[in-house]
């Protein structure tokens, strides 16, 4: 209905046509498709140092961290 009402409006051609979904289960943690290895733990670890040192702490982050950093500047 949406799609047809805006095309009904404006002829243009329709490039793109995105779906979101949530809250289809219930919120844990993502599960691991690889078990890290401690050698690569460290290594990640030792890059994301290294961008953090030369563009600051919050130019990589989680998504969890960007997540609560969204609603707590909600309220």
């Amino acid at each position: 209905m949406l799609l047809e009402r805006a095309l009904m409006k404006e002829k243009q051609a329709v490039r793109l046509i995105g779906i979101g979904v949530s809250n289809l289960v219930e919120a844990s943690r993502q599960a691991t498709l690889f078990a890290p290895s401690a050698r690569k733990l460290e290594e990640l670890n030792k890059a994301i140092d290294r961008i953090r040192d030369r563009y600051g702490f919050g130019s990589i982050q989680t998504g969890r961290a960007i997540r609560l950093k969204d609603i707590s500047t909600q309220s």
